[in-house]
């Protein structure tokens, strides 16, 4: 049974329709990374993870969507970088075009933080025009969740560490650049500010975002080391990530959309 939309007939559509399948769509980016890493990571991991749950599930895996919301690491060269708007209106041009012929479950799996809100926006609108609630996952933060006793040294986690090197040891070993792997060397702040995360520094007892780049905050891309990165770490995360997420899609396939409601009540505010 094929299971990739660009193999497939339109008759194997139907059919795929027919029996109801989920439709997975990949999200990603190609950034800069840690030297030793892909640029494509984002996008990779997040079409393996469609490709071995559809592989499983007999779900409809769709071509990914490779490039995204990566203008903090446009200083890292080979970064490819899309608006939010541009972002948001390819999603949601493809989620019509599903919806249109049929498909009335779709899952989104997107990695990169910056990706995730116009994702939402682009799943919102369909839920509005169509009453398909679209499901998105974040397999980034799967890996974090699902992995707490894999990945045990809060200090490996980060852009360019973990877990994306253990995942890409696995995934792609040899697109890794080992050799090239170096000590961390992430600056501290930004004058008199300390750096509180990628996104915010450090004031009183709180944080305060300050709109940088990545270069801003790391000369090389990695925001930590990770010394226990292994092939057996990404193999195993892979796993229970993609257990996961089929185990998600056979659930979410049987919800019924007619049970959500489409419109507001009447007492909320604003409704006449």
């Amino acid at each position: 049974m094929k299971t990739y939309l660009p193999e497939m007939t339109y008759i194997e559509v139907i059919e795929a329709i027919d029996r109801g399948a989920v439709a997975l769509l990949p999200v990603g980016t190609i950034e800069g990374n840690a030297p030793h890493m892909p640029m494509g990571f984002d996008y990779l991991f997040a079409e393996a993870v469609a490709a071995r749950v559809a592989d499983r599930t007999g779900d409809v895996r769709l071509p990914g969507i490779a490039y995204g919301v990566s203008e903090l690491l446009a200083g890292f060269p080979g970064t490819v970088f899309v608006s939010p708007d541009q972002l948001q209106a390819q999603v949601e041009s493809i989620l019509r075009s599903l919806v249109r012929h049929g498909f009335d479950h779709i899952l989104v799996i997107g990695n990169h933080i910056p990706n995730q809100y116009p994702v939402e926006i682009a799943c919102r609108r369909i839920r509005s025009e169509t009453g398909i609630a679209v499901a998105s996952t974040y397999p980034g933060m799967l890996a974090k969740s699902l992995g707490k006793d894999v990945f045990v040294d809060p200090s490996e986690m980060g852009h360019g560490a973990e877990p994306g090197t253990s995942i890409m040891m696995h995934l792609t070993p040899d697109a890794m650049r080992m050799d090239l792997v170096e000590p961390n060397r992430k600056v501290q702040g930004v004058g008199d500010f300390e750096f509180a995360s990628a996104f915010g520094v450090k004031h009183g007892e709180g944080e305060v975002n300050i709109y940088l780049d990545l270069h801003d905050l790391t000369h090389n891309g990695a925001m930590a080391d990770a010394p226990g990165a292994s092939e057996e770490r990404g193999a195993l995360i892979m796993e229970r990530i993609v257990d996961f997420v089929a185990s998600f899609t056979d659930r979410y396939r049987e919800l019924d959309m007619s049970v959500l409601q489409s419109e507001a009540p009447d007492h909320v505010v604003g409704k006449q």
